[in-house]
């Protein structure tokens, strides 16, 4: 399947279309008019790799099979490479049968030496280049092929160019032998941007050095000269040592050396930069991945790029390193037995789940910090299974399919379908009539008097009437949702809050009637909460499966966000006491897990602030010296480490 992608090129100020590359670059390989090389340059993870492999290579490779004399292509990476000589034997190991014919024939027809030499390009490299030492005398293998195999019947490609610990100079100069001397055609492949950053960054440590002289005399201080600094203080800023350094060594002055290196042998640069949907097609395309699973992949390239957009992680080699992972997880995926109707959205999720983390994990990405990022991330839906064998490799099958049908429950079960009214209406209310929209909302009061709506719509469905009556609408419909609304709450167990953070309505006036509406339910809901939980920690406590009673009790037991509420305050600080020390080590485990979610790091819950005197109670009242059994004790002491934490946070330790 071949594809091509979107690139710019240094080339007169002309930004090429995605054949144009391809296009320049065999132009290139034609012209006879004098020699150089061209560059294509492109940020790291980008995919220049896999275009030359597997898009201009063939294009190269078709184009030549048509000339009198077809030159080879020799892809050769200079990653790690330290001297000209590792170079030269990237060479060596790229010419392959050439090389071995040519070594065999130097060495010998009859001699040992000549079956060592037939025989190093198939060993491993360093076990081949030191039996060719010993057995050749010595003699540069590179010099006898270059002596023996024309290099201007090849096309060198030479990647991760800014990778290369080699000296630049020597580097170029090396290159420019083949271009200039043995009329080479050379396609260099790099990051560019890194390879002026690495020259400029390999001078300032000399700089520096040198501008800590004693004997540097610097004119006084005044406001041209904010580096002047006083000796007898003994040490010297960061930004006055770089600023002393700049007023002698220009960052520029460094760059353009390496310019005027660049300049002398690459005549064309050509800026890369890819159609990611695009990549992402074909690398699935020639995956090992089963065929279904390929169909759910491509269904998601889109959701895909618009992750990696987000985060600015675009980075081909964490998707292919994600693929490694999907394909295990679908073999796993198989094996569970799942309710026909929610197998493709199960599938999404498990796709979804495991890219995202892939992401965090390969982008090096941290947990956002601000409120809002931190609320989108705390409530996409995840699996805990699922990250650890992405960051890991450690799989727990029990973990993940208790995970996944999670989501089946929690999620696919309560979903409503496209033909709901309120999907119906929510999405496509300006495309209909007064009178559809009447009707739609007369099936939406129904739906709700039967309670068959999740909390969820709620907010989406306040909004919606609201958008209504700006255009005319009857108020009265918010009256009768509202009202509605209020009954399904009463008669609910554990009703979460609305959210209330309405920052996308613009209008401010109907931000403010959304608002109010949900600030009422959302006051029946607290006092119902209230009235519930009062009646009903106790009993908890008092259950066998007490944890998973609390995590019911919280919400997090869900995937939901642990509710902002009191929970500890809800009964004696003896009664906390007597269930935890009466509790073995693997729920006491739990409780701690449990306990993490209510309280997470960095975040003040109002509501459970409540709680902090009950728990300074318990950890005075945990005697862990009493404890007889060494791993409980342990584990006792965790807790109150974990629970006097919690306090520290809210300042009450």
């Amino acid at each position: 399947m071949l594809f091509f992608m979107n690139v710019i090129v240094d080339f007169g100020g002309i930004i090429m279309t995605d054949n144009q590359i391809i296009e320049e670059t065999l132009r290139y390989l034609s012209d006879n008019s004098y020699n150089y090389a061209i560059l294509i340059d492109g940020e790291w993870g980008c995919g220049k790799t896999f275009f030359i492999q597997n898009v201009l290579k063939r294009q190269i490779e078709e184009k030549e099979k048509m000339s009198e004399h077809p030159r080879k292509i020799k892809y050769i990476s200079l990653y790690g490479c330290k001297t000209i000589q590792d170079i030269q034997e990237n060479i060596i190991w790229g010419f392959e049968e050439e090389a071995r014919e040519k070594l065999k024939n130097i060495a010998g027809a009859n001699s040992y030496g000549a079956k060592v030499g037939g025989n190093i390009l198939l060993s491993s490299r360093k076990i081949g280049s030191a039996i060719w030492k010993k057995f050749s005398n010595n003699t540069n293998a590179y010099e006898i092929a270059s002596d023996w195999l024309p290099m201007k019947s090849y096309i060198f490609v030479f990647d991760d160019i800014e990778r290369c610990d080699c000296p630049l100079n020597e580097l170029f100069g090396f290159i420019n032998g083949l271009v200039e001397h043995e009329g080479a055609k050379v396609i260099l492949v790099a990051y560019e941007r890194e390879i002026s950053v690495q020259e400029v960054t390999a001078q300032k440590e000399l700089q520096y050095l040198l501008v800590l002289n004693d004997k540097i005399k610097w004119p006084a201080q005044n406001e041209n000269n904010s580096y002047r600094i006083k000796r007898t203080e003994g040490k010297v800023s960061f930004e006055d040592l770089d600023a002393m350094r700049k007023s002698l060594f220009a960052d520029e002055e460094v760059d353009t050396k390496y310019r005027k290196i660049r300049e002398k042998l690459i005549g064309v640069t050509l800026r890369y930069q890819p159609d990611i949907k695009c990549i992402l097609k074909t690398i699935i395309e020639g995956s090992d991945a089963e065929d279904s699973l390929k169909k759910a992949l491509m269904d998601n390239v889109d959701s895909f790029y618009l992750v990696m957009d987000m985060h600015g992680h675009h980075n081909l080699r964490t998707f292919q390193f994600f693929l490694s992972k999907v394909c295990y997880l679908y073999t796993k995926f198989n094996a569970i037995d799942v309710e026909e109707e929610y197998k493709k959205e199960l599938l999404y999720f498990l796709i979804d789940d495991c890219f995202r983390w892939a992401v965090q994990f390969k982008g090096n990405i941290p947990v956002p910090t601000d409120s809002w990022g931190r609320a989108a991330y705390e409530a996409r839906k995840k699996s805990v299974a699922i990250k650890l064998y992405v960051e890991s490799g450690e799989f727990k099958e029990d973990e993940f399919e208790k995970d996944l049908r999670k989501y089946v429950e929690s999620e696919l079960k309560n979903k409503l379908p496209d033909n709901d009214p309120f999907n119906l209406l929510y999405h496509e209310y300006y495309y209909h009539t007064q009178k559809w929209c009447e009707e739609r909302l007369e099936e939406i009061k129904q739906t709700l008097q039967c309670g068959r709506y999740p909390l969820s719509v709620y907010t989406k469905l306040i909004i919606l009437i609201a958008n209504l009556i700006e255009i005319g609408f009857s108020a009265l419909y918010m009256t009768e949702v509202k009202n509605l609304m209020v009954e399904n709450i009463i008669k609910m167990d554990t009703p979460v809050k609305l959210d209330n953070d309405v920052f996308f309505i613009e209008d401010s006036e109907r931000k403010q009637k959304v608002k109010n509406v949900i600030d009422e339910i959302n006051l029946v809901i607290i006092a119902q909460d209230k009235q519930m939980k009062q009646k009903t920690i106790g009993e908890i406590l008092s259950s066998e499966r007490w944890i998973e009673e609390l995590d019911k009790y919280t919400g997090s037991n869900n995937y939901k966000l642990s509710m902002d509420i009191s929970v500890f305050a809800k009964a004696d600080s003896s009664q906390w006491i007597r269930v935890i020390n009466e509790s073995s080590v693997g729920d006491i485990d739990l409780f701690r897990h449990w306990l993490d979610r209510h309280f997470p790091p960095n975040v003040i819950r109002e509501n459970a602030k409540i709680d902090l005197p009950v728990i300074k109670e318990i950890i005075d009242g945990i005697n862990t010296e009493a404890e007889s059994d060494l791993i409980k004790r342990v584990n006792l002491l965790w807790l109150k480490q974990q629970m006097t934490k919690i306090l520290e946070l809210y300042k009450m330790a």
